[in-house]
């Protein structure tokens, strides 16, 4: 009958139905099985990524770290190198003064009257600004003449002597004093603190008669604008129209002489030099390859990323024919109980027949 043709048609359509329901949900739970597996290797691959981040940024810091040392290392030895050259030139003077002085007790060198460090005297409160106005000069040699003194650099030249400043006494003893200033803070010329033998005044205008002691750098620096040569008990001087300063030239000249006895802590400074180089080195390599690592680790995070997106949308798409068939099933399977019923009335109204007869 028609109603026995409709429930039939109903049944295998509900079969149909449940097999691709079982189907769906079998492959529902393999999609969220295998999205699971990508999403945990996802995680580790983060977490990776994460701990080369960190060991980069240390790697990054302790080169950092080494690369600051060393530069502040190089420049402690270049300022070394270049002070100790200064050194070695200053160390050299005082041995030629020295060979210069023997060969006069000796008499080998005639006219030789002695280095003007040893010739004057002075309070040592006047120090500091005796030898900053003096400089260099300070350890000139003085001689009676330019005779003496052309002898005196033949020698010099012949023993291969380092250089030598050298006063004739002739060409300086007819020097005069400059007038100081008339003004606040001046207290007189350096050459009027300074005592020395007869005959040697000259030397003493020569060298200290154009520079005045001043109380102050106020005063230095104004009797330095109106044209004179200005120190300060200090040491600091000033020289004419503000063209030039220096300050601390005796500190600097005692910290020069002291780096010769340094050498060998610079020495082992520079060694130590070597490793650090190494280290810096190999921590810059350490980083490339961790550079690399984490390049790696990206590109993998971001294929997992996109195969995690995929299974989900996969996901979603399966999740939603599930539902539709359970939904369509449902219907079918409303409509063959309804059906059934039919035929179970009409399977009832043909036994009652049946009986009647």
């Amino acid at each position: 009958s028609d109603i026995s043709e409709k429930l039939s048609a109903l049944r295998d359509k509900n079969k149909s139905f449940s097999e691709t329901l079982n189907q769906l949900e079998k492959n529902l739970s393999e999609f969220q099985e295998l999205r699971k597996a990508e999403q945990e290797t996802l995680d580790r691959v983060s977490g990776s990524i994460d701990s080369l981040s960190k060991r980069k940024a240390k790697l990054e810091g302790e080169i950092e770290k080494a690369i600051s040392t060393l530069d502040k290392a190089s420049k402690a030895i270049l300022r070394y190198e270049a002070q100790r050259s200064v050194a070695e030139k200053v160390i050299s003077e005082e041995v030629s003064l020295r060979k210069i002085e023997e060969l006069s007790e000796a008499g080998a060198i005639d006219g030789l009257i002695g280095r003007l460090d040893r010739l004057i005297k002075y309070d040592d409160k006047y120090e500091l600004a005796v030898l900053a106005s003096a400089g260099r000069l300070i350890k000139a040699i003085i001689v009676k003449d330019l005779t003496s003194m052309l002898k005196i650099a033949e020698v010099a030249k012949r023993l291969k002597m380092g250089r030598l400043m050298t006063i004739p006494l002739s060409e300086v003893s007819n020097i005069n004093r400059v007038t100081p200033p008339s003004m606040d803070g001046v207290i007189g010329l350096v050459s009027d603190f300074i005592s020395v033998g007869e005959g040697l005044e000259g030397v003493v205008n020569f060298v200290f008669g154009d520079t005045v002691l001043v109380s102050s750098h106020k005063a230095a620096f104004i009797a330095s604008s109106r044209g004179f040569r200005a120190v300060t008990l200090n040491g600091d001087l000033f020289e004419p129209k503000g063209s030039a300063f220096e300050t601390g030239y005796i500190t600097k000249m005692d910290a020069i002489t002291d780096l010769i006895y340094d050498e060998a802590s610079f020495s082992a400074i520079k060694e130590a030099l070597k490793p650090l180089q190494k280290i810096i080195a190999k921590r810059r390599f350490d980083l490339n390859q961790l550079e690399k690592q984490s390049k790696k680790l990206n590109e993998e995070k971001i294929k997992k990323t996109l195969m995690v997106e995929r299974l989900t949308t996969q996901l979603i798409s399966i999740n939603k024919f599930v539902i539709k068939y359970r939904g369509l099933q449902r219907i079918v399977l409303k409509k063959m109980s309804k059906i059934e019923d039919e035929l179970k009335r009409v399977e009832d109204r043909i036994n009652k027949l049946s009986i009647i007869k």
